[in-house]
């Protein structure tokens, strides 16, 4: 099905590389750990603003999540 797609990228004058195409393709079939762990930390970040009336900044999100006991990655302005 893959090889397909691809012919009709350039039947359609696409102007990405194949690679490019390719490379997407199997990122979208097996996204990365990361990937995973940042769609579930975006629910979590949208719920704590959603319910603190949308008033707090990424550092009170921050401190919530981490007082919740989710495991966030360090913050820039931590360093």
């Amino acid at each position: 099905m893959s090889s397909r797609s691809a012919v009709v990228l350039t039947q359609h004058d696409c102007s990405i590389a194949l690679s490019t195409y390719y490379a997407q393709e199997q990122w979208q079939a097996s996204p990365s750990a990361r990937h995973l762990r940042d769609v579930g930390m975006k629910q979590l970040i949208t719920e704590v603003y959603e319910a603190n009336y949308r008033v707090y900044g990424a550092r009170k999100v921050w401190r919530e999540l981490n007082r919740q006991g989710h495991e966030v990655p360090a913050a820039p302005w931590n360093s």
